[in-house]
């Protein structure tokens, strides 16, 4: 009899906190270096705030061709409303290159120009 209790609350505690996690985020496309595990163990641990859009999904886009879009504020839910930032016009999410460290973390990739 204990050996269910602790099966039921086991399944219990497995699908309420699924449930209460969700993705911030969508994989659009995969790469040829990185899994889908590989890219969500990353960004569900790295600290996202102020790369969300308000209207728009940022783009992601990884150094092996994966892309991942971060959801927008109408989409998510948990996050807090300084997570999110307007897009400007001039703004180019593929200017950064993002990648995914040996040991698990997110890295971006800034192009920059050099005036002489």
């Amino acid at each position: 009899m204990k050996c269910i209790h602790f099966l039921v609350i086991g399944f219990l505690c497995l699908f309420s906190s699924s449930s209460f996690s969700q993705a911030q985020f969508e994989i659009v496309n995969l790469g040829n270096n990185y899994s889908a595990s590989q890219i969500e163990s990353a960004l569900n641990n790295s600290n996202l705030c102020g790369y969300y859009y308000t209207l728009h999904r940022r783009l992601l886009v990884f150094n092996d061709g994966a892309i991942v879009e971060l959801l927008n504020q109408q989409e998510t839910s948990g996050l807090d409303d300084n997570c999110f930032i307007v897009k400007q016009e001039n703004t180019n999410d593929y200017d950064n290159v993002w990648e995914i460290s040996e040991n698990g973390h997110l890295i971006r990739r800034i192009a920059i120009n050099i005036l002489k």
